[in-house]
């Protein structure tokens, strides 16, 4: 079993009016870098467990999934951060562990694509629910059955909001 693991991602930018918008992140697999553009051109460097470069270097298939177009050093797709982080996570259930796979950052950062995806690009959530039911449609042993418990919430302007129950 796995302790805390961080994860930071970054996304392409969203559509503006000017266009004028420059990237000033970089990321290695684990190491994120934020570089003053606008004045000393100065370097910070964080280290995580896992950087996720989904900014660009991807395609887009018919059905709508985006996928790397290089060799896997660039963009990272939805499967690829599923594979890193979310199948800890639902092993971990799997031996009986309470599990919390937390999505933490500004409006529009791009932790809903993460978390749930949209169309083709499934997020974790969504492709850890089909592995689960995979796995206890894959049990032939007639005496063991299963319980499966989610929850989702969102915290937002201090103020809990439970996103199973429809508002």
């Amino acid at each position: 079993m796995s302790g805390v693991q961080v994860g930071v991602r970054i996304r392409p930018f969203l559509p503006k009016i000017d266009g004028e918008d420059v990237c000033c992140v970089t990321m290695t697999d684990t190491e994120t870098c934020c570089k003053d553009i606008l004045g000393s051109q100065e370097e910070k460097r964080f280290t995580f467990d896992y950087s996720f470069w989904s900014f660009d270097g991807y395609g887009t298939k018919d059905d709508g999934y985006t996928y790397p177009l290089d060799d896997g050093k660039g963009y990272k797709d939805q499967k690829f951060v599923f594979e890193k982080i979310g199948v800890d996570v639902l092993n971990n259930a799997w031996l009986g562990y309470h599990t919390c796979l937390f999505a933490y950052g500004q409006t529009g950062s791009g932790k809903s694509h993460s978390m749930i995806g949209y169309g083709e690009n499934k997020g974790i959530v969504p492709l850890a629910t089909d592995e689960i039911f995979k796995r206890i449609s894959a049990n032939t042993d007639p005496e063991k059955s299963y319980e499966v418990v989610a929850m989702m919430c969102e915290i937002y302007n201090e103020k809990v909001q439970d996103l199973m129950i429809p508002v």
